[in-house]
């Protein structure tokens, strides 16, 4: 009975859901303009609900101050799939990643119509060098894919264990072990791919569950969340690219931290943690002191993080409870919120577009 009641809830839960998505302030795409549409604004990826195949784009004009949902399908007639992950943009072109769907697709950028696919199992983040170098990560396979769109092909690229994010560095791929589910091997390593010989030449252990890595002065910075069970604390490592080796780190005070999304900028490092944006600085002592920027409230669940060097300031998505429509939020560097943007089931990556 209990089942039944579950699977009750749910079918009202979806019926909800597909009756919410008319926002007050929604523009609807005309896919018979030409027109290109997408010039000044941010683009979000809304990942919808895992297995339900009802992920979407979502694109705030700045000029209008109006959002349009759905503009992958509105264009190109196409559902986008399950769970898109991740975006990346480079002059007049879209890489979008859909993870549960295995679809890598290029669109053009300002008006959203599908050039390409690619079939790419579980693919998430990307490194975007041209359209000869698309070097897309994978959840569930030890590989690092490369496709080359001009030639219309795909390559790979051994990793030894599944890799998340990937950032190039002088002609380097780092990427981070942040789950072993897949291959059973240890979570905790950043994987170092030559991208002139196409293999992997070296790993440098870190934290449990690796998340974020930025490159800053000649040094890699790797936020490491301590592990989904919080097996450890959280710990920030900084890592010299002349030798590999980490010169210094830096744990979390509490168990219970789960940071995300380190960003670096101005001598402070910011990152989600505990349903907030903070920020940390290291004292002549290197002592990490961690302050809170902005509190989100109780019914709010913060989760993605980016800076907007543009505007100077910081866009965080807000799932809510994960069954109704997010928000995303442009809050100001001292911490104020700017704008908020209503968009769909489970906001994640926002893009800023020129």
């Amino acid at each position: 009975m209990k089942k039944l009641n579950l699977i009750i809830f749910l079918v009202f839960a979806l019926i909800l859901i597909s009756c919410n998505n008319d926002e007050p302030n929604e523009t609807p795409v005309n896919p018979d303009n030409d027109v290109s549409f997408i010039t000044d604004g941010v683009l979000i990826i809304n990942e919808g609900l895992f297995g339900q195949g009802n992920g979407e784009i979502s694109y705030y004009d700045f000029s209008t101050n109006k959002v349009s949902h759905q503009i992958f399908y509105n264009i190109n007639n196409k559902l986008l799939g399950d769970l898109p992950y991740r975006l990346a943009v480079s002059d007049d072109v879209a890489i979008i990643t859909v993870n549960n769907s295995n679809k890598v697709y290029i669109v053009n950028l300002h008006n959203f119509l599908l050039l390409s696919e690619y079939d790419v199992p579980s693919p998430r983040e990307i490194v975007f060098r041209d359209l000869r170098h698309i070097y897309v990560s994978s959840l569930t396979e030890s590989y690092l894919y490369v496709i080359n769109s001009i030639d219309n092909s795909i390559s790979k690229i051994y990793c030894d264990r599944p890799i998340e994010q990937i950032i190039e560095v002088n002609s380097k791929i780092y990427g981070l072990a942040w789950s072993n589910y897949y291959s059973g091997k240890a979570n905790k390593f950043v994987m170092v791919i030559d991208l002139v010989q196409n293999q992997l030449i070296d790993s440098i252990e870190v934290g449990i569950e690796p998340q974020t890595i930025v490159y800053k002065d000649n040094y890699l910075w790797v936020l490491s969340t301590g592990g989904y069970m919080h097996e450890e604390n959280a710990k920030i490592s900084k890592i010299s690219l002349d030798n590999h080796q980490i010169v210094h780190y830096w744990n979390f005070p509490n168990n219970n931290d789960y940071p995300s999304y380190l960003i670096i900028r101005n001598g402070k490092m910011y990152f989600l943690n505990n349903n907030a944006i903070q920020s940390a600085t290291i004292d002549d002592h290197n002592i990490l002191s961690i302050n809170t920027l902005y509190a989100a409230s109780s019914s709010s669940s913060l989760y993605y993080l980016m800076w907007d060097g543009d505007d100077n300031c910081f866009w965080v998505s807000d799932v809510k409870d994960y069954m109704h429509n997010g928000s995303v939020y442009k809050i100001s560097e001292n911490g104020e919120l700017l704008l908020t943007i209503e968009a769909e089931l489970v906001p994640g990556m926002i893009c800023r577009i020129l």
